[in-house]
């Protein structure tokens, strides 16, 4: 057995050298014609460009700032969200398709491993046009007025990502009123503390989880209007629970836009918001203890959305072909940023569900078409966690073909890359390796976002290659209304964040007590602080917290210390490599970061997700692991 295995090693490892072999003869043969016809040279110009430099190079607290002039956009001219989306439907006119949902006609449960699987029977796409989502928007908010909602009030938006959410949001920010969000995938407890802290009386969730919201009425006393989704949009629909003896009114968004519609918005009082309201309440996940709420205003809202849009400006050209596909979380800064953006520019938005977005998704029939296939979407934005899944599934699918698949495959990347980084596109490789990945997500998809959390440089390789795409990771939070730093799209780095954004200031603090400082040597490292005009109001009904983390220069400048730890390259490109929360002493007095290990471990494809944890006492670590199943089973 033993000689069996070493001799198919030994063929494998013979037919791949040959192979790659080949391959590099054929590199060697054409490399001048593609020299002259792909003119590598000019793509290696904008990869080898400065992206960011520090005000003053002699002083290393000198801020970083991004390179680049500012080109001039109706947006600069809004000082609110609601100015921004009324002049967005004036430029890009009324007759022009904006937003599509698919409509759940109907549910049928199937079996998988002795579980049952809920199925949805969807509707093609259907769009609305900017005239029509003007109408929803005004008529929606009248509704909220009728029925009791007022200019500063907050109205929770407790709800699943679909067209209606968005809809809302605006419709909310048009009256004057401030839209409080949470996650729909909270605990019972983190959905109590924040409708409870939040004092609202009004929340918009979608059929789904409406039960859920009157089982814990008792317990939000203040909650005496829900408004929930029954237009079908991405969402199924379940029997409602009875609210007897609860003082509660359940409001269908029809029913809602219904009375908006025959009102007379002239018998309506409101206050228009200005740039200094707070537009959006967000809180946080709740991942690292309760849920904080933090408070945008806005112009910190609008200043992201502007500082995004100016690195999408090559897109402006071509936005009648360009289509986004949204499934994150609109309660996420990221996707609520770039919703608005594509809306601003005319670039149209298809929504979907992580269920639903591909041909296999859980939630998709045998035989029927995902959501990516029919809206073959250009653009889309993802998080490290889905696209390690997704790196994970393609190497499992791959390595079950055998040793020589799983090594080419490898080499298939490897090769992918090296040429990429230095200006060259591989042209027969992305017709018949690449075009098999791509159609996964609509054969079509050009740019990726990703942000959230640190992306692994083998996620990255992987998805960058397979999908032949610009994948452009991030970084910023919450605090920051979003705002940080992004990758240019000609930025062929791995493992890198990109520059600040134009207007954003970054400094490097020293924290002694991890060893990282400003003047660290081959690259400054430190803590990240930033300054914008996104920079957040500060953590809601939490004085204590938003003093220890914001403050304010001699200038006037607010900033924000992240707890992040960053790493800048000489291009102006930013790495996060540590944080101090993560950071934890052992008992030997070593130093261990918990984010590190995690993220090194949880590229292994036998791991789904994994939690570290040390204590003080011990000189050792426990991790938790949530093991890949397939995988497992295959060992």
């Amino acid at each position: 057995m033993y000689l069996r295995i070493k001799y198919w090693n030994y063929i494998s490892v013979t037919v791949v050298t040959l192979i790659r072999l080949l391959v590099h003869l054929y590199d060697i043969v054409t490399l001048p014609v593609y020299y002259l016809i792909q003119k590598p040279w000019i793509a290696r110009k904008r990869i080898d460009a400065i992206y960011a430099k520090q005000v003053d190079p002699e002083d290393t607290k000198s801020p970083w700032t991004r390179l680049g002039d500012h080109s001039y956009h109706f947006l600069d001219e809004c000082s609110t969200i609601d100015e921004a989306i009324r002049k967005s439907i004036e430029i890009n006119g009324k007759d022009k398709q904006c937003v599509a949902y698919r409509e759940v006609l109907g549910e049928e449960t199937h079996q998988l491993n002795g579980k049952p699987i809920t199925k949805y029977v969807l509707s093609d796409y259907k769009w609305l046009n900017y005239g029509q989502f003007d109408n929803k928007v005004n008529n929606i908010s009248k509704g909220l007025l009728v029925n009791g909602v007022k200019s500063k009030d907050k109205v929770m938006i407790f709800a699943d990502t679909c067209m209606d959410w968005f809809i809302c949001a605006q419709s909310i920010m048009r009256i004057g009123s401030t839209v409080a969000t949470i996650y729909s995938s909270l605990n019972d407890e983190g959905i109590i503390h924040g409708l409870n802290e939040t004092e609202v009386t009004h929340v918009i969730t979608s059929h789904h989880l409406l039960n859920k919201l009157i089982k814990l009425r008792p317990q939000i006393p203040k909650m005496s209007k829900i408004i929930f989704f029954d237009s079908n949009n991405n969402q199924s629909n379940h029997s409602i629970e009875k609210s007897d003896g609860q003082d509660i009114s359940l409001i269908a968004l029809s029913d809602l836009e219904s009375t908006g519609r025959q009102t007379n918005g002239e018998e309506l009082s409101y206050d228009m918001p200005n740039e200094n309201d707070i537009a959006v309440l967000l809180y946080t996940s709740g991942s690292t203890g309760v849920p904080k709420g933090v408070n945008i205003t806005h112009k910190n809202l609008l200043n992201s959305v502007v500082t995004y849009k100016l690195l999408f400006n090559h897109l402006l050209a071509t936005r009648d072909q360009q289509l986004y596909i949204a499934y994150l979380p609109l309660a996420h800064i990221l996707e609520l940023i770039i919703e608005t953006i594509m809306f601003s520019v005319g670039i149209r938005v298809g929504y979907s569900t992580p269920n639903t977005l591909t041909d296999v998704g859980t939630a998709i029939r045998p035989g029927d078409k995902g959501d990516a296939t029919l809206l073959r979407p250009t653009l889309m934005a993802g998080v490290p966690l889905v696209l390690d899944r997704i790196r994970k599934g393609i190497v499992d699918k791959i390595s079950r073909n055998g040793l020589i698949a799983r090594q080419l495959f490898d080499f298939g990347v490897q090769y992918k890359t090296f040429w990429t980084q230095r200006g060259f596109d591989t042209p027969i490789m992305n017709r018949f390796v690449c075009g098999k990945f791509r159609a996964t997500v609509g054969g079509k998809l050009d740019m990726m976002f990703v942000g959230g959390a640190p992306l692994s440089q083998d996620t990255q390789k992987v998805i960058k290659a397979c999908l032949n795409i610009k994948l452009l990771q991030g970084y910023a939070s919450t605090e920051t209304s979003g705002a940080g730093c992004l990758m240019d799209q000609s930025d062929q780095s791995y493992g890198q964040v990109g520059a600040p954004l134009r207007g954003t200031k970054i400094v490097l603090e020293d924290w002694e007590e991890g060893g990282y400082r400003a003047t660290d040597k081959p690259n400054p490292r430190g803590e990240i602080v930033i300054s914008s005009d996104s920079i957040s109001a500060g953590y809601y009904k939490l004085e204590s917290a938003t003093e220890e983390a914001y403050y304010t220069d001699a200038d006037g400048q607010r900033w924000f210390r992240t707890g992040d730890i960053g790493e800048v390259y000489p291009n102006g490109n930013f790495k996060i490599i540590d944080r101090k929360k993560d950071l934890i002493k052992l008992s030997f007095g070593e130093y261990v970061s918990l984010g590190k290990i995690e993220a090194e471990l949880k590229s292994n494809p036998l791991v789904d997700n994994i939690c570290v944890y040390g204590h003080l006492y011990h000189s050792y670590l426990v991790a938790l692991v949530v093991p890949n199943q397939l995988s497992v089973v295959r060992l």
